[in-house]
């Protein structure tokens, strides 16, 4: 059975050059279509298998979810959609919503902090990189575990840091490879 990774549509938040991780930004036009689309694809894949049943695990946040219930919604095998509540993104804490220059003006000793330390170095209010590393690391050691039980393909609906650790970790790379990697908005990979 295979497991299909999928990055939300374009939100509101895409649309601004700040970083949102857990503010909770609603899909747009484009991002519907987005969804649509990786549906049709996800669809011809699916065609090829003899799926019963197509479960679908999502991040609470409605960029991810509102994903999750067009694609369910547009394939044709029957689907489940479970929302886990720590596929959700980084959370920058205060600098939620802000872009790079509005950080560099306002936090400029934090971040420089930053540069010198990105994986270690703990967002204001917020989490660092290693913290959010594994706890993505653990939700998706429990959704291997679902995914082994169930009698059917599956799909990942999540954000890009998300989806980019957990191919580190399916890969087998340092987390250093983190921005190596590449999931663009409405992006589906297996």
């Amino acid at each position: 059975m295979a497991t299909y990774l999928l990055r939300h549509g374009e939100s509101e938040g895409n649309c601004h050059a700040g970083y949102f991780g857990r503010i909770d930004t609603l899909l747009t036009e484009h991002g519907k279509e987005q969804a649509m689309l990786a549906a049709s694809k996800l669809s011809e894949l699916l065609r090829h298998n003899s799926t019963r049943e197509v479960v679908i695990f999502t991040s609470p946040l409605q960029r991810a979810f509102r994903t999750a219930c067009i694609v369910e919604e547009k394939l044709s095998v029957p689907c489940r959609i479970e929302v886990v509540p720590n596929l959700i993104e980084i959370d920058f804490g205060c600098w939620e919503g802000m872009n790079y220059e509005e950080i560099k003006a306002q936090y400029p000793e934090e971040c420089e902090e930053w540069q010198a330390d990105w994986i270690n170095f703990q967002f204001p209010e917020g989490e660092s990189f290693k913290r959010f590393y594994e706890r993505i690391a653990w939700c998706w050691r429990g959704i291997e575990r679902k995914i082994a039980a169930f009698e059917g393909d599956s799909v990942l609906v999540s954000h890009g840091g998300v989806l980019k650790v957990i191919k580190l970790i399916n890969e087998k790379r340092p987390m250093d490879d983190f921005w190596k990697l590449k999931f663009s908005l409405g992006e589906l990979q297996q």
